[in-house]
């Protein structure tokens, strides 16, 4: 449009230009007609004159009046641009809405009264500068302004857009754009009042509905040890459920027998994590007729979700996710992740076989159901990761299904436990590398996981992430979800051992004689080398493992001499003993800078830790060694700190009073004084 004007403007200019060169050209025109009719005879030349002199008059008053006409235009336009820029400025005046003007310093060069309620300010405010009511400078507020596409929609991205300011009681949010005017550049800011929408934000926060699952996760296990009904016992317990609910003004409704739900507000869970979930030690209190063991409760609780209906379901995995890491704690799912309060009570193993019998019939259907099995447990393979794989693959063969194996096979565990395996026919070609386990991948496969739940830590965790058909035995406490759902999740860290829960399983599953002495004998190595000669982590469950694999011809004095260590190892694990210190009264830490058997440091490391335990008044223990550029932690406790927590909070687990970390890139120093601040940690706010 203003353009159009400008053109208007021209063209009039240059119009009346050309009507006053026409007129001179006309004058001259006519001055020289009538010179020539001068010099003609016979002609009346007073005559001539006056009639051109009237064209010329006419012509010249015409050129007068457009040139007038052009003019009185000009002024005209002039008159209506001031006028508006006049209403323009007026209106920005008066408008609510808060503008301002900057320089490229950031000084102010004109307000509108708007700005002026804003800031409540009776004095002057030209040259100050906007960082005086906004955080950023003009500048950083172009950067942090996202001009909306649409500016008849406003969507919520764009009030998110610029930068929330607090002025007064008040929330803005500041806007800044840059204009260039003479080539200078100046900039404008609006302040949009967003204090409703804040407000309406932080309530809708604050009454964010939350679902929590609590199960009373020990009391069947409690009542087999002590002859009372422990009916009291959860009476007590839902008094206390009942009265927490009452103080996070929470709905409690129990769906099963010990099991409730628990609905509540975002605002309240703040609450709760502030105290640390003190609800567990409340429960904890609660003691089964006259013994000194502790009801404990597992809660799930869920704050994420687009409905309701997700909320409950993720409240529910969240569940999950805190009995297979042992109960006695509560798993948070937000925005953010999972976080874990609790788990300070060691499990009480169970005395019933009754899930493993339900458990060991799912998996003969599985595999069964399946054109191939592949077995595989974590990377540098212990007894426990080797035994419970020939185990399962025993249980595999049962089945008519050919498994293999999935091992570093240049491993000095497996070698030592293996030699005698090797010789028979049955398991010649069971064993293989992960290239040729990738080789073997179908659509119908299935691959059972053991000693292991975390699939980083797996021999080769390609192969987990490729085959969606996945069962799992483990007895470390779980420490992640599964990014795929397994077919069979058996995650019990009340055992000892995977070997005793496969034993368990092969137990309910195998005719009796069905084991050879080899495979016998290597699944009970695997029970003494996680139970230190069952010194440690024992139960009934344990000895009656021990007991079926003796029966099956398993031999304890062969199985003790896998466990027997060459010269160079038994070096490493000197070193250890050159830098210990005890820390917070009862804690050891030792380190070695390592050698180059990498095998031979990390076992040393773990039979240092376990040495450790023998130090009177020691409760827990961590082994420190350089490995690879990194440094590898073994950690033991004697059942009253659970290291795996302390072990979680720089990247490693495990289980409750044996765990282990393999922190990347770090030197000894700045490793030991992470370990120290995760202790503190632990011991500060968990106990």
């Amino acid at each position: 449009m203003k353009n159009q004007k400008n053109r208007k403007s021209l063209y009039a200019e240059n119009s009346t230009t050309l009507s006053l060169r026409l007129c001179v050209l006309f004058g001259i025109f006519l001055l020289a007609l009538y010179t020539i009719l001068c010099t003609i005879d016979g002609v009346r030349h007073d005559v001539f004159g006056i009639i051109f002199l009237l064209l010329y008059l006419a012509a010249a008053s015409f050129a007068f009046f457009k040139q007038l006409q052009a003019r009185t235009q000009r002024n005209q336009r002039k008159l209506e641009s001031i006028s508006m820029s006049a209403a323009m400025a007026q209106t920005i005046q008066s408008i609510g809405i808060p503008f301002v003007l900057t320089d490229d310093d950031g000084k102010i060069v004109w307000y509108n009264n708007g700005f002026t309620l804003m800031v409540d300010s009776q004095n002057s405010l030209y040259g100050v500068n906007l960082t005086k009511f906004c955080q950023l400078s003009p500048k950083d507020l172009v950067k942090s302004t996202r001009l909306a596409v649409d500016f008849h929609t406003e969507t919520q991205s764009d009030l998110e857009s610029g930068s929330p300011t607090e002025i007064g009681d008040r929330i803005y949010l500041a806007r800044s754009y840059e204009l260039r005017v003479a080539g200078k550049p100046y900039f404008m800011t609006i302040f949009s009042d967003t204090t409703a929408y804040h407000t309406l934000s932080a309530l809708h926060e604050k009454q964010q509905p939350v679902v929590a699952y609590v199960v009373l996760d020990n009391l069947d296990e409690l009542a087999q040890y002590v002859r009372v009904s422990s009916r009291e016992a959860a009476s007590q317990a839902e008094t206390v459920l009942k009265k927490w609910a009452e103080d996070i003004h929470a709905l409690i409704r129990e769906y099963d027998r010990d099991k409730y739900i628990l609905v509540f507000s975002r605002e309240a869970l703040n609450a709760c994590i502030e105290d640390k979930f003190s609800i567990l030690e409340q429960i904890r209190d609660i003691r089964l007729g006259d013994s000194s063991m502790p009801i404990t409760v597992s809660i799930g609780v869920s704050a994420s979700g687009n409905t309701l209906a997700e909320c409950e379901q993720n409240a529910r995995t969240a569940l999950d996710m805190a009995l297979q890491r042992g109960g006695d704690q509560v798993a948070l799912r937000d925005e953010n992740g999972l976080e874990y309060f609790g788990g300070r009570t060691k499990n009480i193993q169970k005395k019933t076989k009754v899930l493993a019998r339900v458990i060991a019939g799912q998996l003969l259907n599985l595999i069964a159901s399946s054109g191939n099995v592949l077995i595989m447990g974590h990377r540098n393979p212990d007894f426990d990761s080797i035994g419970a794989s020939v185990g399962l693959a025993r249980l595999c063969m049962h089945c008519g299904v050919t498994p293999k194996i999935i091992v570093d096979k240049s491993n000095n565990n497996f070698k030592d436990c293996t030699a005698d395996l090797l010789e028979t026919e049955l398991y010649r070609d069971v064993f293989i590398d992960a290239a040729s386990g990738m080789d073997l991948i179908r659509s119908d496969t299935l691959l059972i996981v053991t000693d292991a739940n975390n699939f980083t830590i797996l021999e080769e965790p390609a192969i987990a992430q490729s085959i969606p058909t996945v069962a799992i035995i483990d007895h470390h406490r779980k420490t992640a979800e599964f990014k795929h759902t397994p077919q069979i999740a058996y995650i019990d860290p009340s055992a000892s051992s995977a070997c005793e829960l496969v034993a368990e399983i092969l137990e309910e599953s195998l005719p009796i004689g069905t084991l050879t002495k080899e495979e016998s004998t290597l699944l009970l190595s695997g029970v003494m080398v996680d139970t230190k000669n069952f010194t440690r982590s024992t139960g009934t469950r344990t000895f009656s493992a021990a007991l079926y694999l003796r029966g099956e011809g398993g031999n304890a004095e062969i199985a003790s001499s896998f466990f027997d260590e060459d010269i160079e190892d038994f070096n490493a694990e000197a070193q250890f003993g050159t830098n210990l210190t005890i820390y917070r009264d009862n804690i050891a830490i030792t380190t070695s800078m390592g050698t180059e058997n990498t095998e031979g440091d990390r076992l040393a490391a773990s039979k240092a830790a376990d040495r450790l335990l023998t130090i009177k008044n020691v409760t827990a223990s961590f082994a420190l060694v350089v490995i690879e550029n990194a440094i590898h932690i073994s950690a033991r406790s004697d059942g009253s700190i659970n290291v795996q927590l302390i072990l979680e909070r720089i990247g490693g687990g495990g289980h409750f009073n044996l765990a282990g970390a393999r922190v990347p890139g770090k030197n000894m120093k700045e490793t030991l004084v992470r370990l120290k601040a995760a202790i503190d940690d632990y011991l500060d706010t968990q106990g």
